[in-house]
């Protein structure tokens, strides 16, 4: 068992790495990420899919969240605005709860 999850982590640990790359993020077709940010109000939370040509973004202060559906022509359309919103949403100030697992 301690090997399986020695794997795992590797492998994990590889995907990691190689989605800061281009070639990294075409290989990306289907993935959700959730962000999340302190506030005074509470804390805001958002969770953001890639799911082939569309990203769905969840966000909000509580459940039930409030629900984004963005349709794209194409799956890399999908996958750069997927990653360019994780990317402001990273300079905003939310932390990755799924990164570096």
């Amino acid at each position: 068992m301690i090997a399986v999850r020695v794997l795992f982590s590797r492998e994990q640990a590889r995907l990691e790495s190689a989605r800061t790359t281009e070639d990294g993020r075409r290989l990306i077709h289907a993935e959700t990420r959730t962000l999340t940010r302190r506030t005074p109000a509470g804390t805001e939370q958002v969770r953001l899919s890639l799911d082939g040509r569309q990203v769905i973004a969840r966000f909000g202060l509580k459940e039930p969240l409030r629900m984004q559906r963005l349709c794209f022509a194409t799956p890399d359309a999908a996958r750069d605005g997927y990653f360019g919103r994780l990317d402001e949403l990273s300079a905003g100030g939310y932390l990755d709860g799924g990164a570096g697992e």
